[in-house]
C-alpha cells in the first residue's frame, strides 16, 4: 500500500478501492469489476498516518519524506541481497 501511494502520487480511498477490487461473479449474468471494501483500506491508511509515513491532503494521501526513506532503504536492502 505504501509503495502504491509512493508511485501513484496523491491517491484517495476511491482509487484504492478500484485498484484492489475484483470480479463479481453472479449466477446467470456476466461478471463485472466491483470495488473492494473501504474499511480495511481506511484502517491501513490510518496506521500509516500514525506511523508518520503518509499525510492527508486535499487530493488524497501522499507519502512523507520519512515514508520515502523507509521504502528506499527496503529497496536498497533487497538489491544488495537482503539481510543475512
Amino acid at each position: 500500500m505504501l509503495r502504491l501511494i509512493y508511485v501513484k502520487g496523491p491517491i484517495g480511498i476511491s482509487k484504492l478501492r478500484s485498484r484492489y477490487g475484483g470480479r463479481k461473479d453472479k449466477p446467470m449474468r456476466k461478471t463485472h469489476h466491483h470495488k473492494s471494501g473501504s474499511s480495511i483500506i481506511r484502517n491501513i491508511l490510518r496506521q500509516l498516518e500514525a506511523a508518520g509515513l503518509v499525510t492527508r491532503g486535499t487530493k488524497g494521501r501522499s507519502i512523507t519524506p520519512r515514508g520515502r526513506s523507509v521504502l528506499d532503504s527496503v529497496a536498497r536492502e533487497i538489491l544488495s541481497g537482503g539481510a543475512s
